[in-house]
């Protein structure tokens, strides 16, 4: 089992050994044996089932030999020697250990490789086992261990030992051997970014140095070890905590919706905060900013806000905290309820509260602790709509008006045709007009806004000398076109969004209403049959060619049927022309009898 069969991995080979010791001795012996016949190099098995039951261990003998060895170790009466697992009185044979023909054996003696190992110098006592077993001296070296020196981060403040790596020699470790990042272990890695808040469960190796990288370029300090919890692979940020049980204190609802809208957020309403905030975002990510502020990527009723959390990196300091939870920008099949946690801190000061940057406020997301991410932008956006453009609505209006969840959403069942109408479909129509009226009146208000436009004609200026790609989208010109199309839309439709579970209900039923349309069903086979035709012609678009031919071959083109074989039950008051029959139509007349008359609505040209 210590060198499981190909195939098997670190679960399956655990299994196995949970079944093996789960036997008596006898079907132990039975199952090794059956083990071993079935593995894939069974002599190589052989010799690992040898180190594990004769390998040296130790072995605790208590100096009351009526005691147990727990007890021993408790009350500290025992002795330590050299044993093997299986306790084989001849494995304190030197010679056991030699191999022999056809024996697999470890080929060194352990006493003998022990004794030579501690030599140790004039000035230094005899290392013993009981010293080797307490982890006071080395085992390979027979030297007592040393204590670590303690490490610091860029603020002079104490972190966990593996926080700090030298990526590159420095004055202080010239001599020494600085190993390049991809052969530094994945666990020391996944460590370091723990350390500095950044969340690693979703990443393989490769994005883990492209995330080290990153921090590194940014210059993302370690967190200091007093604000961290856990150890070993698993840390946790409790930058910002509550005092005690009793401080806790969250508000929801219209609770929180009165304290964004008091002092202690006013800060985002300043004329220089989004530009001095999004400066560094491109249009890539104020496109998924607005994505996600529009799209339904937060959910109200887990937005939660408190004025008691504190911090041990700044004692004494007021704060005030925002938590969202946010969908990820990729969604699909794997990500279905998947969201980050996220914060937004505020911190009272001489002029007023300010928003506080990482690691205060901070996204789960694997780039959170950066300047801006798509999810921390968002939420800003949010903050700054509910300030600014839904000042008067209280929580259960603001849910009606605001898209839900995503995940809430596409756990429900909703007809395509009335999220996405057809560009012919009247419904799709009012939505342009709806888009168009919404962006005629926010540049309307940007127009006449000549404090925004000097100060965003500074920062294209700014940029400009710098060679940087201009941003072209200013996102409180968007959030205030989205607010006009909600408006809008309330206008028209009665509803804000289609994200409403009863108006999808609704549509479903009248669109499985029959089509009062008489004329419809001939509109469309008239359409078919001229997309037909031109595919015969060569004159239609690539596209098409996927629906009518195989192969996407031009000759495989054929007619599903004779022309009058579109126009059939129920449509026999369909006329095809009074002049010419039905299997030699040139020039055909198409129509619909209304009354007695033969009304025309067209002519329609085939070979057939």
């Amino acid at each position: 089992l210590v060198n499981g069969k190909k195939g098997d991995g670190q679960v399956r080979t655990a299994a196995k050994m949970i079944e093996y010791l789960s036997k008596t001795p006898e079907e132990r012996i039975e199952f090794i044996k059956e083990y071993q016949t079935d593995h894939d190099t069974p002599q190589q098995f052989a010799k690992a089932l040898f180190y594990w039951k004769n390998a040296p261990a130790y072995v605790v003998v208590p100096t009351d030999l009526a005691a147990s060895p727990k007890d021993a170790l408790m009350m500290g009466e025992y002795d330590i020697k050299l044993g093997s697992m299986t306790a084989d009185p001849d494995t304190q044979n030197d010679e056991f250990y030699m191999p022999e023909e056809n024996n697999p054996k470890l080929g060194f003696i352990p006493a003998a490789l022990l004794r030579s190992n501690h030599k140790l110098s004039v000035d230094d006592t005899i290392a013993t086992h009981r010293e080797f077993f307490r982890v006071e001296k080395n085992v390979r070296t027979g030297k007592s261990f040393v204590t670590y020196d303690e490490h610091f981060n860029s603020n002079n403040q104490p972190v966990h030992p593996g926080a700090i790596i030298n990526f590159k020699p420095t004055e202080e470790n010239s001599n020494e051997a600085v190993p390049p990042i991809k052969f530094i272990q994945t666990r020391r890695l996944e460590f370091w970014l723990s350390c500095r808040g950044v969340t690693t469960c979703d990443m393989d190796r490769q994005q883990m140095i492209s995330m080290v990288e990153k921090c590194r370029r940014n210059y993302v300090c370690a967190l200091p070890s007093f604000v961290l919890r856990g150890g070993g692979a698993y840390v946790a940020n409790c930058v910002m905590e509550f005092a005690n049980e009793e401080s806790v204190d969250w508000k929801m609802g219209d609770d929180a919706l009165e304290e964004m809208r008091g002092s202690k957020c006013k800060c985002v309403d300043d004329e220089d905060f989004f530009e001095e905030r999004f400066k560094d975002c491109h249009d890539s990510k104020r496109m998924r900013i607005m994505k996600h502020t529009k799209g339904g990527s937060f959910d109200l009723l887990a937005i939660k806000v408190s004025s008691n959390l504190i911090s041990k990196l700044m004692p004494g300091q007021k704060f005030f905290v925002i938590e969202f939870s946010c969908a990820p920008s990729q969604k699909g099949i794997g990500t279905e309820g998947k969201v980050y946690s996220m914060r937004l801190v505020f911190r009272e000061t001489e002029n007023g509260w300010v928003l506080m940057e990482t690691p205060y406020s901070l996204c789960a997301c694997a780039v959170g602790v950066l300047n801006i991410c798509a999810h921390k932008g968002s939420a800003l956006c949010l903050v700054w709509a509910i300030r600014n453009c839904f000042t008067e609505l209280d929580f259960d209006t603001l849910q009606l008006v605001v898209p839900p969840s995503i995940h809430a959403v596409a756990s429900q069942i909703h007809l395509m045709h009335y999220l996405y109408p057809a560009p012919y479909d009247d419904e799709y129509k009012m939505e342009q007009k709806i888009k168009k009226e919404a962006k005629e009146t926010a540049e309307a208000e940007a127009a006449n806004d000549a404090a925004n436009e000097d100060l965003e004609l500074e920062d294209e200026n700014e940029m400009q000398s710098n060679n940087a790609i201009l941003p072209t989208i200013n996102l409180r010109q968007e959030i205030k076109k989205w607010v006009e199309e909600l408006k809008l839309s309330i206008d028209n439709r009665g509803i804000a969004h289609k994200c409403d579970i009863q108006e999808s209900i609704a549509a479903s039923v009248t669109a499985a209403e029959p089509n009062k349309d008489v004329l419809y069903e001939l509109r469309k086979r008239i359409r078919l049959i001229n997309q037909v035709k031109s595919l015969s012609e060569g004159t239609a678009p690539k596209t098409l060619y996927g629906c009518y031919c195989k192969e996407n071959a031009p000759q495989d083109l054929s007619y599903t049927g004779r022309l009058q074989d579109y126009f059939k039950d129920p449509y026999k008051e369909i006329y095809e022309g009074h002049d010419s029959d039905n299997d030699s139509l040139e020039s055909n007349r198409v129509g619909y009898e209304v009354g007695g008359e033969f009304l025309c609505i067209g002519t329609m040209h085939s070979e057939d």
